[in-house]
């Protein structure tokens, strides 16, 4: 069969085939097939080139960066540079850094903001060598991005290496020079504010906060992002979003009514929603939740829905929207009406995507409580919740308590508060979702089990 498909993707015309032939000939081949891919992509372009890298992500890992040349000559997105960062990111902090040093090498200013970012959100750290040499390109964004890393490590707790310190003094930025970028200068005014340094109000000199965003800086500001009380006055003003007329918290409320029970749900279609959310465009923040009231009817189906109004951007709420919808199996044992819950961030539907024919068996078993002979799964994979910034403000502590449904393969599939606490209980759903435990196997089958896990909440003094 892969001669077959090898020879249909050399001249095949329709993208939408394509996909399909480059997905199967990732899934049979090996290294020896990847020249038909790369072929494809170069021929095809977007969206072809983007289901290639995502691809070759998923079966080569990081030695998939050995094609960023070409991939990035033929078009590669954004959300294509994302998905071969976090594939390679996965394979630990030695992977994370050969992918870091591809990046600076071809000093591919895309392919090293995914890599920071995803390397950021595994918390594996990168060489002190690599850092210093991405100081060293002339790209005056390359630089910004570096220092807002560096600033953002900073500002959770660590330090800056010696090499890496020395080299700041002498970067076109720290010497003033005329060929320096005012965005850039700015990146490293903010990380050495982290560093104790004396701060310079750049506040009259920053370019509209639209221009800085298409920069490699993080404006428009979120109200709880942690850089931003490095700024001054006059900083916050000119990074204010657009329309926004002062600095102010979300409204403090719960996701979902107090008193209707929530679950989340992340059951669909293989690749059918990291599918969907490629295709809207949507680029959700780490936090970001779809919920959605569901009215069920006495047939157990649901019979209204309304999606709840949770800051998400225009694209993503299309998104979520649609998600909600297709995740509304019918379930016998809910309530008349629930809240349902889906997280929208990409690492959330990689676990399910990763299913294989050869675990059909399992999926076929209901979940199994644990006990008796079925043990507890042992978490290999926490994630801690981030704390809403509406409780920490109203000084909201406590336990919630969940049940959750951990797949033959590790993930947690679906999640319903048992006991909980209204302005916590999303922030708890989102964080044990990500969590991922070893199979359980029951007479040498792996099986779905369902286990209580608790997620605490307390304000230091």
């Amino acid at each position: 069969l892969l001669p077959d498909l090898v020879s249909a993707l050399s001249h095949e015309a329709s993208d939408a085939a394509a996909i399909e032939e480059i997905r199967a000939i990732g899934s049979l081949g090996d290294a020896g097939s990847d020249a038909a891919l790369v072929a494809a992509a170069t021929r095809l372009k977007l969206p072809a080139v983007d289901v290639v890298a995502e691809t070759l992500g998923r079966v080569r890992g990081v030695e998939a960066f050995g094609q960023l040349a070409v991939l990035r000559s033929a078009g590669l997105s954004p959300s294509g540079y994302q998905y071969l960062a976090r594939m390679a990111v996965r394979g630990g902090a030695g992977s994370a850094n050969r992918a870091a040093m591809a990046a600076v090498r071809d000093s591919d200013v895309e392919a090293w903001e995914a890599v920071l970012e995803e390397t950021r959100r595994a918390g594996h750290p990168i060489d002190a060598g690599v850092l210093k040499v991405a100081l060293d390109i002339e790209t005056p964004r390359f630089r910004a991005l570096t220092y807002w890393h560096l600033a953002r490590e900073i500002d959770r707790g660590g330090s800056l290496a010696p090499v890496v310190a020395e080299r700041l003094e002498s970067t076109p930025e720290a010497l003033d020079q005329e060929t320096s970028d005012l965005n850039a200068r700015f990146a490293l005014e903010v990380l050495q504010r982290t560093r104790g340094r004396t701060a310079r109000d750049f506040g009259r000199r920053l370019p509209p906060a639209s221009t800085i965003a298409n920069h490699g800086m993080p404006f428009p500001f979120a109200y709880d992002d942690p850089l931003r009380r490095w700024l001054t006055a006059r900083e916050q003003e000119a990074a204010l979003p657009k329309g926004v007329q002062s600095w102010r918290p979300p409204p403090t409320k719960a996701m979902g009514p107090p008193e209707t029970p929530m679950r989340l749900a992340t059951l669909f279609p293989d690749r059918f929603a990291s599918d969907l959310m490629k295709a809207s465009g949507c680029v959700p923040g780490l936090q970001d939740l779809a919920g959605a009231m569901i009215d069920y009817g006495p047939d157990a189906r649901p019979k209204k829905v309304s999606v709840a109004d949770s800051g998400l951007s225009a694209r993503c709420l299309e998104a979520a929207h649609a998600l909600l919808l297709s995740a509304l199996a019918p379930l016998g044992d809910v309530a008349p009406s629930v809240f349902l819950v889906v997280p929208l961030a990409p690492e959330v539907f990689a676990c399910s995507d990763e299913k294989t024919a050869s675990r059909a068996n399992a999926l076929a078993r209901a979940p199994t409580s644990v006990g008796g002979r079925i043990q507890e799964p042992r978490k290999i994979v926490n994630v801690p919740p981030i704390y809403p910034e509406a409780a920490k403000r109203e000084h909201v502590q406590g336990t919630v308590i969940l049940e959750a449904t951990i797949s033959p393969w590790g993930c947690v599939e679906e999640v319903k508060v048992l006991q909980g606490v209204p302005m916590l209980n999303a922030a708890a759903l989102n964080a044990v979702v990500r969590w991922r435990y070893t199979p359980t196997v029951l007479d040498g089958v792996p099986v779905p089990v369902i286990m209580t896990v608790t997620v605490k909440f307390r304000l230091s003094s």
